[in-house]
């Protein structure tokens, strides 16, 4: 059962996706990744086709979530990024102990 809630899921998000990007591309023209979801022109104005296509790829979407047991990750805080390592100063011992990696 879970399976094909998961195939349904995909079938539904894939053809409401793609009938919103065709719609982005036929007004704004441009590429397949020029199509937003983000932007608040690629989702119309209400009562459009074009908002009526966001609408049902966002509803899609949110059901494919929901069946592989999912958050919306566009509603989380970006994730805090470590400083990259300096190698060079690894390798020559400038890099504090606790960043050097036990290599005895």
């Amino acid at each position: 059962m879970l399976f094909d809630e998961r195939r349904n899921s995909d079938l539904l998000f894939s053809a409401a996706d793609e009938r919103w990007r065709a719609e982005v591309m036929r007004r704004f023209g441009g590429g397949r990744g020029g199509a937003d979801p983000g932007a608040a022109l690629h989702r119309g104005e209400p009562g459009s086709y074009l908002r009526k296509t966001f609408d049902a790829r966002e509803r899609t979407y949110r059901r494919w979530l929901q069946v592989r047991g999912l958050g919306d990750f566009r509603l989380c805080a970006p994730a805090h990024r470590p400083e990259p390592l300096d190698f060079v100063a690894l390798f020559v011992g400038r890099v504090p102990h606790r960043h050097r990696p036990d290599w005895h």
